[in-house]
């Protein structure tokens, strides 16, 4: 697994349950931060990675569950602060339920959806969850009332935590939360689509640019379309307009953008640049 922050990468062994930081800008490399328990004992780890803009420090968090009898869990969290410790320290997690799937770093919190239970055909997410990274604590935010999906994808939009999901098959639903650390509310978005989305691949099929108004989107596969190039949408917030980018020299059905990210000033050895990964689904 792989997870950055503020130009940094975190690299996840879930096998080992072993973490190391990777400089892109230096080519270092972290010595691996260790588990704490033994492999028997835990459940399921999840992992975040984020920065603190106001110490100027990375922190890699990790929430897992451990069996406590034969019906019920413990969920336990531990921290680790780059470049200092190079261990875990147990932390309190505070949060009445267990959070789930791919975390997102944004202005100094690191994000998860708590839930995702199955009922009537939908996942029911009951929260999301924000791990402060300079105080090391959590708080729940309510999720926006008419939000019910069974796939969605946390993001960074306009410096906040967003969350896009399929409303049909031509509409994705875009969420931001304007935060103010003691309510903030939710302000919508709705994208109509330039053709039918089946949401079957919302995760790695849609990126926003962090930074800008951008948002990236790749075209559904087809056994007829060309074995040589994939087809991107390029979705503009502010026009509400979207051109179409074709690229050659990739499999249309194999290849989709995983993510995209840019490197800070303090860490670039040139100006900020983006780089894009591209994975096979």
């Amino acid at each position: 697994m792989l997870i950055s922050s503020n130009g940094l990468f975190c690299l996840v062994d879930s096998l080992k349950d072993s973490t190391r930081i990777y400089n892109p800008s230096t080519g270092e490399i972290s010595p691996s931060i260790q588990r704490s328990i033994g492999v028997r004992d835990r459940m399921f780890a999840t992992y975040g990675f984020g920065f603190d803009p106001s110490t100027k420090k990375h922190k890699v968090v990790r929430v897992w569950r451990t069996k406590n009898g034969v019906d019920s869990e413990i969920i336990n969290c531990e921290v680790s602060t780059v470049g200092e410790d190079n261990k875990w320290r147990k932390t309190d997690y505070g949060v009445n339920g267990v959070i789930r799937g791919s975390s997102v770093s944004v202005n100094g919190s690191i994000y998860w959806m708590k839930g995702g239970y199955f009922q009537a055909g939908f996942a029911n997410y009951e929260s999301l969850v924000a791990f402060d990274v300079g105080s090391e604590k959590f708080r729940e935010i309510s999720l926006p009332k008419s939000f019910c999906a069974y796939t969605f994808k946390l993001l960074e939009v306009d410096g906040c935590i967003g969350i896009l999901h399929k409303l049909g098959d031509f509409e994705v639903n875009l969420w931001i939360f304007k935060d103010d650390k003691d309510n903030g509310n939710w302000i919508e978005e709705i994208i109509s689509m330039p053709f039918d989305w089946d949401g079957t691949n919302l995760c790695q099929s849609i990126q926003h640019i962090p930074g800008t108004d951008i948002i990236i989107l790749k075209a559904k596969g087809t056994y007829d379309a060309p074995r040589h190039f994939i087809s991107l949408y390029h979705y503009d917030r502010k026009m509400k307009t979207f051109k179409k980018v074709k690229i050659i020299g990739l499999p249309a059905m194999m290849m989709t953008p995983l993510e995209s990210f840019s490197l800070p000033n303090s860490l670039a050895t040139k100006p900020p640049h983006r780089l894009w990964l591209f994975h096979n689904d």
